[in-house]
């Protein structure tokens, strides 16, 4: 994000918090997307179940539904928490808005490529 403000006046700044609270514009998806591309494929697929189904819901609860697909849940979890993808307050999950909507297209995408 510093990359995307770096040369902004003050004024700017504030005239783009509204929109990247609720746009994925190119500069930021692009940001967004190298985290993403980062994770090693078990990762990259439990950072999508967040993203569509376990925003904002209980930990325990996402390791109970996801114990049988992912060796690890915790682990992997606190994986994604350390890059800044996901946060976990007070026993919950929680993804920010602009980091789901890029799990969502990213699911978009692979739909329309897999049957």
């Amino acid at each position: 994000m510093g990359s995307y403000f770096r040369g902004m006046l003050k004024q700017e700044w504030i005239n783009s918090l509204p929109r990247l609270n609720t746009s994925l514009d190119s500069d930021i998806r692009s940001i967004l997307k190298f985290s993403y591309d980062a994770l090693d494929d078990e990762d990259k697929y439990l950072f999508i179940h967040i993203a569509c189904f376990f925003s904002s819901e209980k930990i325990h609860k996402v390791e109970e539904h996801l114990a049988k697909k992912f060796l690890e849940v915790r682990q992997r979890l606190n994986v994604l928490a350390e890059k800044s993808l996901i946060s976990i307050e007070s026993g919950y999950i929680k993804m920010h808005s602009l980091l789901q909507k890029l799990g969502l297209e990213i699911v978009c995408k692979q739909s329309t490529h897999e049957p």
